[in-house]
């Protein structure tokens, strides 16, 4: 079972990868087919954390909501986690778990109240917003 387990997170992890370099390549290309265009990342939770990532990546800005920190994971990708002070930002419930207990956030953080139940319902992107 153990082997079976390792297979499976295997394809998920190499899915995932695959779908993050062809975010970043798509982005790299509407730069270069429209330079004279402004453009933003942005994304909730996980996608958030994966748009903070992009926008190190390729310069360009990103507005995320209740995103987990991802300094550490810039820098084991080889990115520069300092960019992510002047081009990330991440709108953060108070008593959101999942941003307050996953890494650093390395970015601007806009603390906001929870229109929910303190705890999971925090997360939610629609007591967000």
């Amino acid at each position: 079972n153990a082997f079976l387990v390792s297979d499976i997170v295997g394809v998920w992890y190499r899915h995932k990868k695959a779908r993050y370099r062809s975010i970043v390549r798509y982005m790299q290309l509407r730069k270069i087919l429209e330079p004279h265009r402004t453009y933003y990342i942005s994304g909730h939770s996980l996608g958030g954390g994966l748009a903070n990532l992009v926008s190190t990546e390729i310069s360009i800005p990103a507005v995320t909501l209740s995103a987990p920190g991802v300094q550490q994971t810039a820098q084991l990708l080889g990115l520069d986690p300092l960019k992510l002070q002047y081009l990330a930002m991440n709108v953060i419930p108070r008593t959101d778990p999942v941003p307050h207990g996953a890494g650093s956030q390395g970015c601007i953080v806009v603390p906001i109240d929870c229109t929910a139940n303190p705890g999971d319902d925090c997360h939610r992107v629609f007591n967000t917003v």
